[in-house]
């Protein structure tokens, strides 16, 4: 029985077969990835980083997750 990868894994070979996408496309598959995800491909790769910086949508997910870390971490 096959596994289904990782979001991040899925990612990774995708760019090692040098598949030439539309930003666009690139956006909507980091939609899929939750925060934590967003912040390491954002890491892994100056494209990546591009492609998430410059989408609002993207952006803002990571924001609210920081806020939300941001205010558990004050509570403690």
């Amino acid at each position: 029985m096959s596994q289904i990868p990782s979001s991040s894994t899925a990612l990774s070979l995708i760019s090692l077969n040098h598949i030439q996408l539309p930003v666009e496309m690139w956006c909507m598959i980091f939609r899929f990835l939750d925060p934590v995800s967003l912040i390491k491909a954002s890491r892994a790769h100056p494209f990546w980083d591009s492609v998430i910086r410059g989408d609002s949508i993207l952006m803002e997910r990571i924001r609210q997750y920081l806020e939300m870390l941001s205010r558990v971490r004050q509570e403690q």
